[in-house]
């Protein structure tokens, strides 16, 4: 019974994990440095499923001590919807996070900022429901 169990437990794992992960499923839009701004919404949708008023993206770099350091910014503005708007420093290949801001929820305004890396990753900014 104990090797089924953990066998079981094993076998389930990965779609835990996942499940716990922050998945990219509710992502709307966003912002990618370098390639622009996208949505994935289209005309017809409404209500949850519509776009925000705005939403802005960019990166900041502290040139205040020996080493640079950078993060990502994003910001949403979306009157009387509940949303989310995430900051993330990614790597250009791997597209590793170095450093993520989580999920910034509120209604009307919300601004997300990653923690500062000392790696110039590609800075991603994403809003949703």
């Amino acid at each position: 019974m104990g090797f089924l169990t953990l066998t079981l437990s094993l076998l389930f794992l990965p779609t835990l994990a996942f499940a716990a992960d922050d998945s990219e499923e509710s992502v709307r839009g966003g912002w990618i440095e370098g390639e622009g701004y996208w949505s994935n919404v289209n005309d017809q949708e409404i209500g949850i499923f519509a776009e925000p008023d705005n939403h802005t993206g960019w990166k900041e770099v502290d040139e205040s001590g020996d080493d640079n350091k950078y993060r990502a910014v994003g910001s949403t503005n979306w009157e009387g919807e509940r949303h989310y708007t995430r900051a993330r420093m990614k790597g250009h290949i791997t597209g590793h996070v170095y450093a993520d801001s989580g999920r910034v929820y509120g209604t009307d305004h919300t601004e997300a900022k990653s923690p500062w890396t000392e790696r110039n990753a590609r800075a991603v900014t994403s809003w949703g429901t």
